[in-house]
Order: C-alpha cells, then sequence, then structure tokens
C-alpha cells in the first residue's frame, strides 16, 4: 500500500478463507503507519483471531488485504493488515455488484476529457477491474472509461481501459476493464 493512500470513508467488502461472503461495510479509521483498519458495526459474526479477506474499493481500484480482526468494542472491530511481504493478493476474488452507474469514455485518458455518459450496470468487480454490462456499441475495445458507481451509500470514481467484450443473450455487452491510475 502507498503510503500516503488513506482509506478512510473507502467501502470494504469482507470474504472469510474460503471467498464467502461476511459483509459490506465502511473503513471508519485507518491507520496508515500502523497498517490497522477499523470497521464498524457489520461484522458482527467476525471473531477475535479471524483471518479476513478485505476488498477496498478505493477511488481509483479496488485493492485485497488479508488481516486478522480483533474486537475493540461491540459495534467495532479492528483489522491488523499483513505486512507487503505476508499479503496475499487475490486477483481471482471477484465480488458481484449489479449496480448501477455511470460510464463516461475518457477522450485523452484524463478525467476531465470524461464525456457521452452511458448508463451500465457494474457487473462485478475484482482486484484488477470490473465487468460491465451496456448497450451494444457504447464502447469500442482500449477505450477508457470513468466509471461512477454508488457503493455502500459512496461514490466512487474507478478508471479502466476496456480489453474485452462478449454479446449477452439479451442483446446487451458485457464489457471487462482493467482499472488503472488516472494521470
Amino acid at each position: 500500500m502507498p503510503r500516503n493512500m488513506n482509506l478512510t470513508n473507502c467501502p470494504v467488502i469482507v470474504y472469510d478463507d474460503k471467498n464467502t461472503l461476511i459483509a459490506k461495510s465502511i473503513i471508519s479509521e485507518h491507520y496508515i503507519s500502523d497498517m490497522i483498519i477499523r470497521i464498524s458495526n457489520e461484522l458482527r459474526e467476525v471473531q477475535e483471531g479471524d483471518r479476513i479477506n478485505l476488498m477496498v474499493i478505493h477511488p481509483a481500484s479496488a485493492i485485497t488485504y488479508s488481516g486478522t480482526a480483533r474486537r475493540i468494542r461491540a459495534s467495532m472491530r479492528e483489522v491488523t493488515l499483513f505486512n507487503e511481504r505476508q499479503r496475499e493478493a487475490r486477483a481471482s476474488l471477484r465480488h458481484n455488484l449489479d449496480s448501477p452507474a455511470i460510464a463516461k469514455i475518457l477522450k485523452d485518458g484524463t478525467p476531465q476529457s470524461a464525456e457521452n455518459p452511458v448508463p451500465v450496470v457494474v457487473a462485478n468487480i475484482s482486484t484488477t477491474g470490473a465487468f460491465i454490462k451496456s448497450p451494444v456499441g457504447s464502447f469500442e475495445m482500449g477505450s477508457k472509461v470513468e466509471i461512477d458507481i454508488n457503493i455502500q451509500d459512496r461514490r466512487v470514481l474507478l478508471y479502466g481501459t476496456i480489453l474485452r467484450a462478449v454479446r449477452n443473450s439479451d442483446g446487451s455487452r458485457s464489457y471487462g476493464c482493467k482499472f488503472f491510475f488516472p494521470k
């Protein structure tokens, strides 16, 4: 994790070691130097010492961490993240969102050049990218897009490059995009 990245108020999706969904929540506090995050209320099923996996939806991408949870009060769990050498990045961990969003094409690859809003559905998200559904012809291969999505009542902007397209049985297209950090 970059030293200057703050995850406070970012949406987080919590999984167990078998990649079973435990909860969706918001990071209420993040201590960068200690690699500690605090998540409130929604982790009632998590016990002290449980190892959990977190997919944090940061404005520039989704980031996966592994950590050990402990209870610090009835409504709050603290997760100590494993350090960079021990952390497991799980690109295969994919969460089904099926959330409506707005995608805009980035004409020159920067957020300032976003235009042509298209209503889409973010079908799923992983640490490396997202799969979005939209009308046929919405995007071209290689185009860069800004995806404006609401996750856990938080507006998040994700940026991706369209790498593949699949025709769906209902006549729509699904586009696979890989995340990138905007200029």
